[in-house]
């Protein structure tokens, strides 16, 4: 989802790193799915994007986060 909506802003990686604070050879890896990016980052360049991210915990086996 995330990397549609890079894809589909019409921006360069490098003005959409530069804009959201984020490493761009971080985020050129990501897009061509050589990596994997921290919540923090995706949060940045979603909040660039204009999206609002949310951090879900799953509950373990004894009911707990």
């Amino acid at each position: 989802m995330l990397r549609d909506a890079i894809a589909d802003s019409g921006l360069s990686l490098y003005a959409i790193a530069n804009q959201a604070k984020v490493d761009h050879s971080q985020l050129s890896r990501f897009m061509r799915d050589e990596r994997s990016i921290t919540f923090l980052t995706a949060e940045k360049i979603g909040t660039f994007l204009g999206f609002e991210l949310k951090q879900i915990r799953k509950r373990g086996k004894n009911g707990k986060c």
